[in-house]
């Protein structure tokens, strides 16, 4: 437009924007109020100011934490953990004494947290799917029991629950009254006595065990794709590897069966799980089963009507209409919320404590009262709950995306 019009009129070349009143823009700068004006400008500048406030409560807190720490001559640092622990265990899964440092109470601790949460975890599972199949059905007195039990395990603390079956367990009979199942399982205030395996020293039979359950997972998978045309998922390899280690180790003599024997006041052989771990595992179990019921009962009637009307159409059975049509969908939308309760388990077994089991969190809190640093107590147990949480959350996550990939197929 201002070069059609200064050549109309005759000019030689555009005027200059002193002479028409009209001034330059000013040069774009980094740091003037260009930056401020834009959003990504203001985008940069309240990343640096967050950046700076946060530096600034990072340095606050270490000057109080430093301060705090000298005023009560401590040092910074792991040491601690060689000292001796001095604290006797009523059970473990390893071996420990009271000679032994803090750092192996520790682990002593850890590993009792991990048995009991991968336990809760598996039996949470099959009551969480049994409980949820019956809640679908069409028997009025499975649907009134079953919901009757998750309305009462959800709704009320978890705390309460192991509290419950704790004291329930106290009330049991005294060793020479025991309830038996056969002479060869017994359930009294001592705990549960179940048989356990001991090693006989066959090295033998170990290494043969050990080769067919090797040969067992190598040979599966062709074998597994030949007969029904499909690889077997991982797990199932796994799981029937172990199952065949055990089987052939006991018939070779490797392992043997060692009953409990009861006497007058204990039990002798065996393995003894404690009231605690009874009483943990027990309402873990019970508390995540119900909401993993609820998942399932959801996954299962998300599942349209019009899936199962074709399936039963083609011939299928109650049985294998869930098994082939129904399941494989649902479980699109159940694993997700299930990896969350998994989390929760290993989370929420810290409430040990409140019925004096040895877990991961009273050892930690045992080392810092004993040690006074707990600020590197508090880390570690940070540390130790983040890791299996963090473990269960990719294998679950891998596990849901293979699902997904399948189901595109």
């Amino acid at each position: 437009m201002l070069d059609v019009t200064w050549r109309k009129a005759g000019l030689d070349e555009a005027p200059s924007t002193t002479a028409t009143g009209l001034l330059p823009p000013p040069p774009p700068s980094l740091l003037g109020p260009a930056l401020w004006r834009t959003r990504r400008g203001r985008a940069v500048l309240w990343q640096i100011f967050g950046a700076v406030a946060l530096f600034v409560v990072v340095l606050v807190f270490t000057r109080i934490m430093y301060a705090n720490l000298v005023r009560q001559n401590l040092n910074l640092g792991l040491d601690f953990l060689n000292r001796e622990a001095g604290i006797d265990i009523a059970e473990s899964i390893i071996p420990y004494a009271p000679d032994d440092s803090l750092g192996w109470m520790i682990l002593v601790g850890a590993a009792n947290t991990l048995r009991v949460a991968i336990i809760a975890c598996l039996l949470s599972t099959v009551i969480g799917v049994v409980v949820g199949v019956m809640r679908v059905s069409e028997n009025p007195l499975l649907k009134l029991v079953t919901g009757a039990y998750v309305n009462l395990a959800r709704n009320t603390p978890q705390l309460l629950q192991i509290l419950f079956w704790y004291t329930l367990l106290l009330e049991l009979p005294v060793v020479r009254r025991a309830l038996s199942l056969g002479d060869t399982i017994f359930l009294s205030q001592r705990g549960l006595q179940v048989p356990a395996l001991e090693f006989a020293g066959n090295s033998a039979g170990l290494a043969v065990a050990a080769a067919a359950a090797i040969a067992l997972f190598l040979l599966l998978a062709p074998l597994w794709r030949s007969i029904f045309g499909r690889t077997p998922h991982l797990v199932t390899r796994l799981v029937l590897a172990l199952i065949t280690f055990v089987a052939v180790a006991i018939f070779a003599g490797t392992f043997t069966l060692s009953p409990p024997v009861r006497g007058t006041f204990n039990f002798t052989g065996g393995m003894t799980l404690t009231p605690e771990f009874v009483a943990l595992t027990v309402a873990q179990s019970l508390y995540a089963g119900a909401f993993i019921a609820e998942l399932v009962r959801g996954g299962i009637e998300g599942v349209h009507k019009g899936q199962r009307e074709a399936a039963g159409s083609l011939g299928l059975s109650n049985l294998q209409m869930l098994r082939l049509v129904v399941v494989p969908q649902a479980l699109l939308a159940i694993v997700p919320s299930v990896t969350t309760q998994y989390i929760s388990v290993i989370k929420n077994s810290s409430l040990a404590i409140a019925i004096g089991f040895p877990d991961f969190f009273w050892a930690l809190s045992t080392t810092i009262n004993f040690s006074g640093h707990s600020i590197e107590g508090v880390a570690i147990m940070v540390g130790g709950y983040l890791l299996p949480t963090l473990l269960a959350a990719t294998l679950m996550n891998r596990f849901n995306k293979k699902l997904v990939e399948r189901g595109q197929r």
